[in-house]
């Protein structure tokens, strides 16, 4: 029964709010740019010469995002990228997720994180992975608690991945090189 309604926006009351995350279609692209205008001000002066801005993310087929919202309101996201791997395999990117200040620590990023699993699930991916900055204490005890496991590192970063196994995803397990 929940795999038929795991595309459905994903709500969850709070301490104190109600918040809705969902997938953004290519017809949400004012969603992205409102994403973009509280999370990343100044993108557009930054956009490649020829870039058609948020449109072009947005209608890629090999990205995604995930709005948040309490109410009308944006309050998080996350995005990154479906990778197909060189054994056939697909795999997810989690490029970014961002909590507006005043609504961290109410479970909003373990929603928008959750989301992004089930969306590897749903299409079948062998692993989901992202990198975080090595002094993020609040990624990395985010991404922990979630099952994430470190697969690797280097001068101040830090590579999280998660497998996913038959029917759920389940953290991939630490190589012996890994150990120690």
């Amino acid at each position: 029964m929940r795999e038929e309604i795991e595309n459905d926006p994903i709500e969850f009351d709070g301490p104190i709010a109600t918040y809705t995350v969902r997938e953004l279609k290519v017809s949400e692209r004012e969603l992205l740019d409102r994403i973009l205008d509280r999370f990343t001000p100044g993108w557009q002066d930054n956009m490649a010469p020829g870039a058609s801005g948020s449109l072009s993310f947005v209608a890629d087929s090999s990205t995604f995002v995930f709005g948040a919202f309490q109410g009308e309101m944006v309050v998080g996201y996350a995005s990154g990228y479906r990778l197909r791997l060189p054994n056939g395999k697909k795999s997810l990117l989690m490029y970014d997720l961002e909590v507006a200040d005043d609504h961290r620590r109410q479970g909003l990023g373990i929603l928008l994180l959750q989301s992004v699993l089930n969306l590897g699930k749903r299409e079948g991916c062998a692993e989901m992975w992202l990198v975080t900055e090595a002094d993020n204490e609040p990624a990395i005890g985010l991404y922990s608690a979630a099952g994430g496991r470190v697969a690797s590192g280097s001068a101040g970063d830090i590579v999280f991945e998660w497998t996913f196994e038959s029917s759920r995803w389940t953290p991939r397990r630490q190589s012996s090189q890994n150990q120690g």
